[in-house]
């Protein structure tokens, strides 16, 4: 005989952990797993907006930063070539002052002998410019090189021995690196990059004698140098030269005057900033152009910023994947977290 045994309580209804698992107190269509899902939903999303914006600006910095370091690796390979010109105009001066028969010549005016004595010397140094003034600062003899012969009218000023550069080489001012100077000189037709030496006969000053290239040539050699954009432009802000890559986009044509004045002082910490050129975007530094220690103009040096777009774009691209995998494995963890709650703490259907 089979005794049947009943639950005085009654049938008990089957688990159902995310139909009937439902608190009283809530709407039937909010299951107990979307409860606990939902926090998990809400901290990835906070969490992964957060960390999409830090590390995009870190990215960003750190992308600039590199630009940044490129360009002040530039601007000293451009500021080298220009020194190195200096120095070539410095030694070919030395070399012309030195020959024999050129105080002579130029004591007497003797334009035909001062040619024969100084051309092998501005031809072996491919000087771009040489001038030769008398004690009065008449200009007696101007040569020019072959990569400016055919504008060698135009490059010639007759004044350029009343400029100050001439004058105080005719004066035979001297200082702690001697009676040799040099300059940007501004002329009749333009900017160029000058030094300049006396000549003298015993005690007397007969004569100088003056050695440069255009500024436009000295910021091609600057440009061919660095492989970057190059510019110039006065203590006040004008635009005085520039020479750009076959890429690259005009200059601005002037600088506020109070950021030209503090790029003068700036060689040891150049300034930075970024501006916008034929709708690119190009990073600048602004430093001081030195002549024999001093400044003499603002030097821009200049980049197209693709390297710094296209290096951010593609770190947070990566970031990207980064963030999108960590939030799918998140949610993946709180949906199966919420449906072990869910079915281990379902209430009896009511």
């Amino acid at each position: 005989m089979t005794e049947i045994i009943r639950d005085p309580v009654g049938p008990r209804a089957p688990r159902q952990p995310w139909a009937a698992a439902v608190s009283p107190t809530m709407s039937p269509r909010v299951t107990l797993a979307a409860k606990v899902l939902a926090p998990f939903v809400v901290v990835a999303a906070l969490l992964s907006g957060l960390t999409w914006y830090v590390l995009s600006v870190v990215a960003g910095n750190g992308a600039q930063g590199s630009l940044d370091s490129q360009l002040y690796h530039d601007a000293k390979l451009a500021d080298g070539a220009f020194l190195q010109l200096e120095n070539t105009l410095l030694q070919s001066l030395r070399l012309m002052s030195a020959t024999n028969g050129v105080t002579e010549a130029l004591d007497g005016g003797d334009q035909r002998s001062l040619r024969n004595v100084i051309l092998p010397v501005q031809a072996n140094n491919h000087l771009d410019l040489v001038d030769v003034v008398d004690a009065r600062g008449r200009m007696l003899l101007a040569l020019r090189g072959d990569e400016v012969a055919s504008r060698a009218a135009q490059l010639t000023d007759e004044r350029l021995g009343q400029t100050p550069l001439a004058q105080k080489v005719l004066a035979g001012q001297t200082d702690a690196q001697g009676d040799k100077w040099s300059d940007l000189v501004k002329t009749s037709w333009g900017y160029g990059v000058y030094a300049a030496t006396p000549i003298r006969s015993a005690d007397r000053v007969v004569g100088a004698i003056l050695a440069g290239t255009p500024l436009d040539r000295a910021l091609l050699r600057m440009t061919q140098a660095a492989a970057v954009d190059v510019a110039a432009y006065e203590g006040s802000g004008a635009l005085i030269g520039t020479w750009k890559m076959p890429t690259g986009a005009d200059p601005d044509a002037s600088l506020p005057p109070d950021l030209a004045r503090r790029a003068l002082g700036a060689a040891a910490d150049p300034l930075r900033r970024t501006v916008m050129r034929d709708r690119n975007a190009y990073r600048e530094m602004l430093l001081p152009l030195t002549l024999r220690g001093q400044p003499v103009a603002v030097m821009d040096v200049a980049q197209r910023a693709m390297v710094l777009d296209v290096g951010a774009s593609r770190t947070r691209l990566q970031l990207a994947v980064l963030i999108g995998v960590i939030d799918l494995l998140g949610l993946g963890a709180g949906i199966w977290l919420s449906w072990r709650i869910a079915r281990n703490a379902a209430l009896p259907a009511t």
